[in-house]
């Protein structure tokens, strides 16, 4: 089987957290991920550690996209998909030093540009911009 790509694993890390924002996830659910992804454990560590990473920053992170929205905007009017990848860009950004910032910021607008609508990658990009600044 071909090695999974950091790319591929931060799709699949965003698609938990967007479930685990959906559904409350468990981590019993989360430890059942292990078997789906069980022939890429390379990946596995940098899956687990954003997930987890990710649920248990949330108010943090959550803080840190408020102060960065414009006028007019607060969280609860984003989609949960741009809330996920925000959630995962910014606790990228703020926790994983290994990782370069415009790294974090290219993916999270390329996983807007597959999961949202047209105006998602620039909003995406324009918050990051601003909270990696």
């Amino acid at each position: 089987m071909e090695q999974m790509s950091r790319s591929y694993a931060r799709e699949k890390a965003f698609e938990i957290i967007f479930a685990i924002n959906l559904s409350n996830m468990t981590d019993y659910e989360l430890d059942c991920l292990k078997d789906e992804l069980k022939d890429h454990k390379k990946h596995m560590k940098y899956i687990r550690t954003v997930v987890c990473g990710v649920r248990d920053s949330q108010e943090e992170l959550d803080g840190i996209i408020s102060q960065n929205l414009g006028d007019g905007w607060s969280i609860n009017r984003l989609s949960k998909m741009s809330l996920a990848i925000l959630r995962l860009a910014v606790y990228e950004i703020k926790h994983m030093e290994d990782i370069p910032v415009n790294v974090s910021i290219n993916e999270a607008v390329e996983l807007s540009k597959k999961y949202g609508d047209d105006g998602e990658p620039q909003f995406i990009n324009g918050i990051l911009g601003k909270i990696s600044s």
